[in-house]
């Protein structure tokens, strides 16, 4: 009778054991699924987006590089060839990203967008040729200007089409995640060239 006992306990204690496991286990499933639904989380130094323009489709990435200058690639969809399209490296370079919205004088958002051109498998961004997008928070206006000879003369052959250029923000909804993924989607529109092989 005892060894009844004994295995009718052992079953009961293993019974709780394995739900209480179960339990937490969805209980961590359900915060990690609503961590991944929050829009706001998108960290605007690390982070990857897609885009379409003008029939091409765009994947981008930004990472974490060093000092005020971070990593930025850029693939484009390869439809010519067979069967499944590729996404291809097609630009690589840096991107500067400042943040000066706590600043109670001058309140603005910064990013720089180096030229870059491809010597054999290396790419090499010009430190002085760069294309400047600024978030002007008192007059919630976005302000586009290229630098440097490569970036102006390469501004000069192309234009974007008014319904697709952001030129204003909302102050109070503004995050620096959006800010890098608009001046990205604009330096996409504005020099596509730089972006076939």
């Amino acid at each position: 009778m005892k060894i009844i006992q004994f295995i009718l306990c052992f079953c009961f204690l293993a019974t709780f054991i394995s739900s209480q496991n179960s339990i937490f286990a969805q209980d961590e499933k359900s915060e990690n699924s609503l961590d991944t639904l929050s829009s706001s989380s998108i960290d605007p130094y690390n982070f990857e987006a897609q885009f379409d323009y003008q029939g091409s489709s765009y994947k981008y990435s930004v990472s974490e590089k060093g000092d005020d200058w971070y990593s930025l690639v850029i693939w484009r969809k390869n439809t010519l060839l067979e069967g499944e399209a590729k996404m291809m490296e097609v630009y690589s370079t840096h991107i500067m990203i400042e943040d000066e919205i706590d600043n109670t004088n001058n309140k603005n958002a910064r990013v720089r967008i180096r030229y870059a051109e491809k010597q054999g498998y290396v790419w090499k961004p010009y430190e002085h040729d760069f294309m400047q997008v600024i978030f002007l928070f008192d007059t919630q206006k976005i302000n586009y200007a290229p630098f440097g000879a490569k970036m102006i003369d390469r501004s000069k052959h192309s234009i974007i089409p008014n319904n697709k250029l952001v030129v204003d923000f909302d102050n109070q909804s503004f995050t620096l995640a959006d800010a890098v993924k608009t001046s990205i989607e604009f330096f996409i529109m504005k020099y596509p060239k730089l972006f076939y092989m």
